[in-house]
């Protein structure tokens, strides 16, 4: 899975901090919980958690308008089955990294295990899972205007943090949430470059920006939705606990403004490190950003358990370590294992192509 050599820098930039944000996540929520405690760490955690993942979406739907006009064939071969592969691959190895014991014990069970993981993909998994999903369904669509299908995804983001519509699978519970960014992607490009390149050409102006949004974002995350008057607050918002439901950030129509809002962010601050070459790793980690989510679940585990053992138990210091282990690691194992038999971890073997 090597990078093209015609990619835009800032595109890579911008990959690269999301995919530490996703890290960074997994990370201090695990070691949270096996430390059962909570630091620095979570708190920047829950301030990324209104455009982490919107980010990536857009991101993801970014290019799409070079590939929709493809003949069904070559785009299910890009855009479906290259991600099925890497998810069955590295579903496989999860399930068999902590479950493998069970086809010995109770291989009925572990059948059984692995058959709901086509249904319910794991957790460090669901991007890759869902993102095909969105490709197909746009490509599908791509007849409808696109102010019509943008509306409709408007609504539907709304009408699901207005009502709290859970179907405990997470596909039909993400795609309303996530959907409304990916197509935003695909159907905005021009004006995303266009914002780019003004950050670029405004560098000062842009930093001030930077700085009022982080501050806004800061104050909607960490403020309860229970301050708005009591008739216009959802029931299931009046929790008195900063999650996702009881905070401002996530109030329905407001998740969506600072969804957009930070993703914006980020592009700008992904804009502003390409113009000067500021932070060179995150262009190289952008460009291998597929190698890091698709493995730093191993070494994620694997420090977070140790470190434990060790008796460590500053929260943040964990937090950051494991973080820090859960990126670079992968990038290591890659390069050990790129000129071996098993590249087919991260390169898609010719045999695995739709013809």
């Amino acid at each position: 899975m090597q990078p093209s050599p015609h990619r835009t820098d800032w595109v890579d930039y911008a990959k690269g901090i999301c995919i530490i944000m996703v890290v960074m996540m997994h990370s201090t929520l695990g070691v949270g919980e096996a430390l059962s405690s909570e630091g620095l760490m979570h708190c920047i955690v829950a301030w990324a958690r209104p455009f982490r993942m919107p980010d990536f979406f857009l991101i993801a739907g970014l290019f799409l308008s070079r590939s929709i006009s493809q003949s069904w064939s070559r785009y299910i071969d890009r855009k479906l089955v290259h991600f099925l592969y890497f998810y069955i691959i590295w579903m496989l190895i999860q399930l068999l990294s902590k479950q493998g014991y069970l086809l010995v014990s109770n291989p009925d069970v572990f059948i059984k295990e692995l058959s709901l993981a086509f249904l319910e993909p794991y957790t460090t998994l669901w991007f890759i899972y869902i993102l095909p999903i969105m490709f197909v369904v746009t490509k599908l669509i791509s007849d409808i205007p696109k102010w019509v299908v943008l509306s409709v995804a408007i609504l539907a983001e709304f009408l699901f943090r207005l009502f709290d519509w859970h179907t405990n699978w997470i596909i039909l519970d993400e795609f309303p949430l996530r959907f409304v960014y990916f197509y935003a992607g695909y159907i905005f490009a021009p004006l995303i470059f266009k914002w780019v390149d003004w950050v670029q050409r405004h560098p000062s102006k842009s930093f001030m920006l930077l700085m009022i949004w982080g501050v806004m974002n800061a104050i909607a995350v960490f403020t309860p939705a229970s301050v708005l008057p009591l008739a216009i607050v959802p029931q299931h918002m009046l929790t008195p606990q900063l999650s996702e439901f009881g905070s401002l950030a996530f109030y329905p129509g407001v998740s969506l403004f600072f969804g957009t809002a930070g993703l914006l962010a980020v592009l700008a601050l992904a804009g502003l490190f390409a113009s000067r070459g500021y932070l060179g790793f995150l262009h190289y980690l952008g460009s291998h950003s597929i190698i890091v989510y698709l493995s730093f679940f191993i070494p994620m585990a694997l420090t977070r358990i140790l470190c434990v053992k060790l008796g460590f138990v500053n929260v943040t210091g964990v937090s950051l370590l494991v973080t820090c282990a859960g990126v670079v690691a992968p990038l290591i194992f890659y390069r050990i294992v790129c000129k071996t038999y098993f590249k087919f971890l991260y390169e898609r073997p010719q045999q695995f192509r739709v013809a």
